[in-house]
């Protein structure tokens, strides 16, 4: 059976995110939170995407690389609270503008992007598996 490969724009938008060719910063704003910010909306959807897919797919997927339902699952248990993370760190941040504060949101979101990379590299071998 042939995977679904609708998630292939979500897929492509976290590429462009992670790349940062997406957005221009509007003069004023802080680099630091509008990062955060497309980091919180694209990791979002990647991983509401990556795991539905998987799920989907699962025994075509598990076929091709068992680590992909392997980290799909580390996603269910963890990716939630990476997301909660990062709204919390933004929000710290926000309020009070400490290179601590900073730290810890660059920290946050490193983490998610790490995990949208991963998905890439995974989401990457399923479409090279489906040809």
């Amino acid at each position: 059976m042939k995977p679904q490969m609708k998630f292939l724009p979500v897929y492509a938008a976290a590429i462009c995110m992670l790349m940062g060719a997406c957005a221009q910063l509007q003069s004023g704003s802080d680099p630091v939170v509008v990062r955060a910010e497309q980091t919180q909306t694209i990791s979002k959807d990647t991983l509401d995407a990556f795991v539905t897919y998987e799920r989907n797919n699962d025994a075509t997927l598990r076929a091709l690389n068992p680590q992909i339902h392997t980290y799909a699952n580390y996603v269910r248990a963890h990716g939630q609270q990476w997301l909660r993370t990062l709204q919390a760190e933004k929000l710290a941040y926000k309020n009070n503008r400490t290179g601590e504060n900073k730290a810890n949101l660059l920290t946050a979101v490193a983490v998610l992007q790490e995990a949208v990379k991963q998905i890439g590299i995974y989401m990457s071998q399923a479409q090279a598996g489906v040809h």
